[in-house]
């Protein structure tokens, strides 16, 4: 739950092909190591997925997930 605390605005607009992703933290987060090494961990999945389609995308990073302790939610967006 939020409160009163002001959140960055960030703008910007994506390139053709550009992909966010927006998730849980049950996708990068495990109780034996780091949300950083967690999140270096997503980063060397996604490296080279840039042609996948988001639905290959999304099925290969929670095909990934070891040790499943948290529910996860996934979704990916690609500028056209």
């Amino acid at each position: 739950m939020l409160d009163d605390r002001r959140l960055p605005r960030v703008r910007g607009n994506p390139a053709i092909g550009d992909t966010l992703l927006l998730y849980t933290d049950g996708l990068i987060e495990r109780r034996d190591r780091s949300i950083d090494e967690g999140l270096a961990e997503l980063v060397d999945r996604l490296t080279g997925t840039d042609s996948l389609p988001l639905d290959e995308l999304c099925d290969l990073l929670l095909a990934s997930i070891r040790h499943r302790e948290d529910d996860t939610a996934l979704l990916a967006v690609r500028a056209r």
